[in-house]
């Protein structure tokens, strides 16, 4: 029979009965977790029996594995039962086997005392196993809507363990841990930082596209549910999942976020810096955008490199201006330039002292003397200060 159940064949009702009589044997016990693997529904008279054999204090994990069984065929454990399985919590061997059952209950709903909740957020957080963590976040969502009363006291634990799912390199954990936080804002204000490792995940170059979607969906049900979401996530996962067809359209919608305080994502900034470095057209319009950063020291280096190419190699006077003015600006804002835009900002401030001097210089009585008692102009004014300057 071992040898039969074991590939997936179940008992007829009479031959099952007949194993009640068997329940310390082992071979038999073995047989009744194979049928209940199988989802073949364990008689109550004969569970109750395995519940009197089943001794918390020890390492009984064939009995465990039926009871874990009877849970995933939805069948209902007895208080008699339940209390013997919190016992058995207490025996480091056999905890983690035991906890799986009250994974299952949560997960169909049921009310499990907070000793026990503890204990699967402690398992949740601790966990190695991608496969299990998994498993055990799916009960989170339940243990939160049937606990809500009393999440308040699991909050931090319970937010800890979803920017650790959140922070992971696995996809589905990203997935599962955004899907509970759903819930999570439901009953209680989330803590901001929680918010703010979604946001770092979703509008990083590396995300994955159908995680910016969830993220994106996430805070929309948010704000459809009057929750206090500041503007300021709405706007950045917005940035990070803007759909545009052409250079010109995504450039109207970059300038719409262009004034905001925290200013654009690093792929944006990517963005411009491809429409500056191909798109000969729309150069100066990428420009304008880039001049109304309020946060232009967090411009990206490559694309710092962009606008120094940009103004060594323009014959445009207009655009040289606006590059070095916009170089000039993210000096300003604490940007580190390198050397060859260090330059071109010294010449800019060299050329503006030179510009003030010559507009003071316009407006003394020596110019005025030479312009209307000799009736120089100004090319004849600056050629003759020039020859005075020589000698």
């Amino acid at each position: 029979m071992q040898d039969q159940t074991n590939n997936g064949m179940q008992l007829p009702i009479d031959t099952v009965n007949a194993l009640e009589n068997e329940t310390d044997n082992e071979d038999a016990l073995q047989v009744l977790y194979n049928i209940s693997k199988n989802k073949q529904i364990i008689q109550y008279d004969l569970l109750n029996k395995l519940i009197e054999h089943f001794n918390p204090n020890s390492d009984q994990f064939i009995l465990i594995g039926i009871f874990e069984n009877v849970a995933k065929n939805n069948q209902t454990l007895s208080a008699e039962l339940l209390n013997k399985l919190e016992m058995a919590l207490n025996r480091k061997q056999i905890e983690d086997k035991v906890l799986l059952i009250f994974v299952y209950l949560a997960q169909k709903g049921e009310k499990l005392c907070n000793n026990i909740i503890q204990k699967i957020l402690n398992k949740i957080l601790l966990e190695k196993d991608i496969m299990l963590k998994q498993e055990l976040l799916s009960a989170l969502g339940s243990l939160i809507e049937t606990h809500y009363t009393d999440i308040k006291r699991f909050q931090r634990q319970t937010e800890e363990i979803l920017v650790n799912g959140i922070n992971s390199d696995n996809i589905n954990l990203q997935k599962i841990c955004i899907h509970v936080l759903r819930i999570l804002a439901r009953f209680v204000k989330v803590n901001s930082s929680v918010f703010d490792a979604v946001i770092t995940i979703g509008t990083g170059l590396s995300c994955d596209r159908t995680i910016k979607e969830e993220i994106y969906s996430l805070f929309t049900f948010m704000e459809q549910n009057n929750s206090e979401l500041t503007s300021k996530y709405k706007a950045k996962i917005q940035l990070a999942n803007l759909d545009y067809r052409s250079n010109s359209e995504l450039l109207n919608k970059l300038k719409a976020y262009a004034n905001h305080e925290d200013g654009l994502l690093e792929q944006n900034y990517n963005q411009l810096k491809n429409i500056i470095d191909q798109d000969f057209q729309l150069q100066e319009k990428a420009l304008e955008i880039l001049h109304l950063l309020k946060s232009k020291n967090k411009m990206t280096d490559d694309l710092i490199e962009s606008i120094v190419l940009l103004y060594e190699s323009t014959n445009s006077k207009e655009i040289k201006n606006s590059c070095s003015k916009l170089l000039e600006d993210a000096n300003r804002s604490g940007k580190n330039l390198n050397d060859r835009a260090a330059e071109i900002f010294n010449e800019k401030l060299k050329n503006d002292k030179a510009d003030k001097i010559e507009q003071a210089f316009s407006q003394s009585n020596l110019y005025k003397e030479l312009n209307t008692r000799f009736q120089l102009n100004d090319a004849q004014i600056k050629e003759l200060l020039t020859v005075l300057k020589i000698k």
